[in-house]
């Protein structure tokens, strides 16, 4: 059985399912997956909760995954990682868990 598109029928978006990102993907999944970010440029996953190794592991479908370059003070003990930059307005115990809490991490496309 294979993924399910489901265009978002505005500009551009589609839900995937029908995959599990905690599992390694078959070489033509990834094909398909690929085909359907090019077609509609951002893909939502729903119901996926997926540990941050998954989601290196789901990265590296598409091409090397990159390092994390950032202040390593930036980022909380708990999420520390040298391959992605947690994003959150979380708060624990009072302190941000992300490493950009307060906002100032807008939508771009770099890396």
């Amino acid at each position: 059985m294979g993924i399910t598109v489901t265009p978002s029928g505005k500009a551009l978006g589609a839900d995937i399912t029908g995959l599990d990102l905690r599992e390694p993907m078959a070489p033509g999944t990834a094909a398909e997956v690929h085909e359907a970010w090019l077609e509609h440029l951002v893909l939502n996953f729903p119901g996926q909760d997926i540990s941050p190794e998954d989601q290196s592991r789901f990265a590296a479908n598409f091409g090397k995954v990159g390092k994390y370059h950032r202040p390593k003070e930036r980022q909380h003990p708990d999420h520390a990682s040298t391959t992605y930059m947690l994003i959150s307005n979380i708060r624990e115990k009072g302190e941000p868990i992300g490493a950009h809490p307060d906002g100032e991490m807008m939508f771009h496309t770099d890396t």
